[in-house]
């Protein structure tokens, strides 16, 4: 794959966008179990004598936009092309979530592909939703996009090995002023000097941060996948970073124990082709 010019999107490409209220009610007819993105229940804040004429508003609106057609029996049926568009987002088989954060900005994306189909699920602006539909093929690219991969210079520092509560430390020391107790806190968590110091170095020159999660369901009950999170600093280069779900079951809870975790500088190709390998063989294929 290549990672410097990813294929990028149509600017006319077709979407559609929705209130959270019509993504309900349409999830309803077509008797989905939530949205990813949106949780089971997003109305949930809402009383019971408040929901249904919010929902029956959001009826109403998707009637005068063709998107609901009313039935003889009071009922109603979402149009084809929508009922798909919305379906697919919900039950597809490969589902991915991803988090892109820079400076004064969060943005998580959830993305659904089918073989013959892909959803890209954003929020437009404010709590509006936009659903856009792409070829399967453009998955991993649209998410290297959105995530901001760019190739960077190959940081030449060794992998260290730290605890979450030494890296905790670090971060919160940094964010302090205080790069020299940074280091020190990654070095008493089991870090290298070598590897602590250029963590934090490039740390200091951070642009962005990613996570990307991919799962899928090859068999029966069997989920795949995985995540991959990585930070973005620049000339001093691309470092993956441990998730909360990298740490050991006894790291999960308050106080956190003292398992190393890993954290490496690496390379927009690694990215690339780590998250090619969650996906299923005749997605990663294509």
């Amino acid at each position: 794959m290549d990672t410097e010019e990813p294929e990028s999107r149509a600017p006319d490409e077709p979407s559609i966008d929705f209130s959270i209220e019509e993504l309900v009610a349409m999830a309803e007819i077509l008797e989905l179990r939530g949205l990813p993105g949106l949780g089971a229940e997003p109305l949930e804040f809402l009383e019971p004598d408040i929901r249904e004429p919010v929902l029956a508003s959001a009826r109403r609106a998707l009637v005068a936009r063709r998107f609901l057609i009313p039935t003889e029996a009071e009922g109603f049926e979402v149009a084809r092309a929508v009922a798909h568009l919305v379906a697919r987002t919900a039950r597809s088989g490969i589902q991915v979530r991803a988090v892109y954060e820079e400076p004064g900005r969060v943005e998580t994306r959830w993305f659904a592909a089918e073989p013959d189909l892909a959803v890209e699920h954003s929020v437009a602006i404010g709590v509006v939703q936009r659903l856009t539909p792409f070829r399967t093929e453009q998955l991993l690219a649209r998410v290297l996009e959105f995530c901001g991969i760019s190739t960077r210079p190959e940081n030449p520092a060794p992998m260290f090995m730290a605890t979450a509560t030494a890296l905790g430390a670090a971060i919160e020391a940094l964010a302090g002023g205080d790069p020299d107790g940074a280091v020190a806190a990654l070095v008493t968590g089991g870090a290298s000097n070598a590897g602590a110091t250029a963590f934090v170095r490039a740390l200091q020159h951070r642009t962005s941060s990613a996570s990307v999660t991919i799962l899928h369901r090859p068999a029966g009950t069997v989920i795949s996948g995985g995540e991959l999170t990585w930070v973005d600093c620049g000339e001093d280069g691309l470092w993956l970073t441990p998730t909360i779900a990298d740490a050991p079951d006894d790291q999960r809870d308050e106080p956190l124990e003292p398992s190393p975790l890993e954290i490496e500088p690496t390379t927009a190709k690694h990215i690339a082709e780590e998250l090619l390998s969650y996906l299923p063989g005749d997605a990663a294929s294509r």
